[in-house]
């Protein structure tokens, strides 16, 4: 009789100890759901700013060319006093200037 009582507390005790694993276990799955789902959010958050950077980086490459060559052209294009002699560049400069504001 004192095996079977014996027997039957340790088996109380094993459910007990497998339901709070089971809790255990469950809280753990749900915790990591809920951080794969944030990580994936910001991953995501991340990568549509990445592309916005890539195309503000494009286009003040594309910027900076164009600037460079037309200052390249006018290296030699000034006259005794050292002034340029027209103002291409600077229109250049001001026409680039409004056509990108507002979109970077």
């Amino acid at each position: 009789m004192v095996a079977i009582v014996g027997a039957k507390a340790r088996e109380d005790q094993a459910w007990e100890i497998y339901f709070e694993s089971a809790t255990t276990l469950n809280d753990a799955l749900h915790a990591r759901e809920e951080k794969r789902q944030w990580y994936a959010q910001e991953r995501a958050r991340r990568n549509e700013e990445n592309q916005v950077l890539d195309e503000v980086i494009r286009i003040f490459i594309e910027r900076v060319q164009a600037i460079d060559g037309g200052i390249r052209n006018k290296v030699n294009d000034f006259s005794v006093d050292g002034v340029f002699d027209d103002s291409r560049v600077s229109r250049s400069v001001d026409t680039s200037y409004s056509r990108d504001s507002g979109r970077l």
